[in-house]
């Protein structure tokens, strides 16, 4: 009997948990990126359970909840359950590191953090904007688009195509910024806009991630091969030497 009770224990608690899991699942908005959400707390909410965001109106079904946000190369960082809207496929959006009251600093030589500041931005919001058929526009960023804000990394650098020429950049209307060094498009995910002083004018630039190298699978492949043989060849030459 005891066992028994142990038994139906155990399974109520897995059910518990597979029932966790799957509201987590189900509240997660489909056929939605990451980088395509932002973070709607503090906006307006309305019976119907749409928010209003920058003036956009956010259905029901583009509204989630997430205790996560997602970074650069994928991972997830446990954040405290908030809601989030789909907003940026309504809305073409622009990526901040910070919101407008705080500032990207160095937290330590290799860490940067947003920090409180004494003003709204200290950055003029113009930015050229490169459309579909290639045509450049000088576009107020903050008004022309959706504000979304998120520091995908704490371990990026900069990019200031004055100071260094190749750092030059391109930013496309649909948020993809080609990186001209490598010729890299990295999408809202793999970067943020900071302010940067230039020429005595503080402009919104891009602050990217480190690039990340990723092994072929023949190097993993030689790799996992070497670690299971290694035991065996460490064996091999132990009966070796112990042959008189």
């Amino acid at each position: 009997m005891g066992t028994n009770f142990k038994v139906h224990i155990c399974l109520a608690l897995c059910f518990v948990i597979y029932l966790m899991d799957s509201l987590d699942a189900l509240s997660i908005i489909p056929n939605c990126t990451f980088e395509d959400t932002v973070d709607l707390t503090g906006s307006e909410r309305f019976s119907n359970g749409s928010y209003l965001y920058e003036g956009v109106l956010v259905p029901s079904h583009l509204i989630g909840s997430y205790d996560y946000i997602e970074l650069y190369d994928g991972k997830h960082q446990k954040v405290p359950r908030h809601v989030r809207g789909c907003a940026c496929q309504i809305k073409n959006c622009f990526k901040l590191c910070c919101n407008r009251w705080k500032t990207l600093q160095n937290i330590t030589d290799i860490q940067w953090g947003c920090a409180e500041s004494s003003k709204e931005y200290g950055y003029t919001p113009y930015v050229n904007i490169t459309s579909s058929n290639d045509r450049v526009v000088l576009k107020n960023a903050l008004k022309d688009f959706l504000v979304q804000v998120g520091l995908p990394c704490e371990d990026g650098y900069k990019l200031n195509s004055v100071k260094d020429p190749r750092d030059n950049w391109t930013l496309y209307e649909n948020g993809i910024l080609l990186r001209k060094y490598d010729n890299q498009r990295l999408t809202r995910g793999e970067y943020c806009m900071t302010g940067v002083e230039i020429d005595g004018v503080s402009q919104l630039q891009p602050y990217n991630c480190p690039i990340l190298y990723f092994e072929s699978s023949e190097i993993k492949a030689n790799t996992i091969v070497m670690f299971v043989s290694l035991p065996f060849l460490l064996l091999t030459i132990l009966i070796y030497c112990a042959i008189p």
